[in-house]
């Protein structure tokens, strides 16, 4: 479960680079953001299944620890290159809002079906159409 943990966390955090959906008014990065914290959130409701000894220390695992200053550059990139990113972060939301659905039908924490719900939520995302370099790189100095 280890490596799983491994996965999700790059995905959680990938996905911070990628995704929302909504009204024009919100920033995508805000989005996402709030999408990953809800999936952080349901994923750690079952904290022993992610290898975590408890909510918090699973929280800690997969939540961000960016700092505000990072988290406005982030918001700057999306706000800037929004029509670019719309479409990912569509797609990432979605893949979001279906793997909380996923975690919500665990029954007990069961383990091989948190998997699952990894295994589905890492093909979801890698099916999700790319960023432009642009933004990946325009993103990635926000965090250099």
């Amino acid at each position: 479960m280890k490596n799983q943990a491994r996965v999700w966390m790059a995905l959680m955090t990938g996905l911070l680079s990628l995704a929302a959906c909504g009204g024009s008014e919100t920033n995508l990065y805000a989005q996402l953001s709030d999408a990953e914290d809800d999936a952080v959130a349901v994923l750690c409701e079952c904290f022993a299944a992610t290898g975590a000894n408890s909510e918090q220390e699973c929280v800690s695992n997969f939540g961000g620890d960016t700092t505000p200053t990072e988290e406005a550059c982030a918001a700057s990139v999306y706000e800037t290159f929004r029509a670019e990113a719309l479409e990912n972060t569509r797609c990432r939301v979605r893949v979001y809002d279906e793997a909380i659905d996923c975690l919500n039908d665990v029954a007990a924490c069961d383990q091989p079906a948190v998997e699952a719900c990894f295994d589905a939520a890492g093909a979801g995302i890698e099916a999700c159409p790319s960023l432009p370099d642009t933004i990946e790189q325009a993103y990635d100095a926000c965090f250099d």
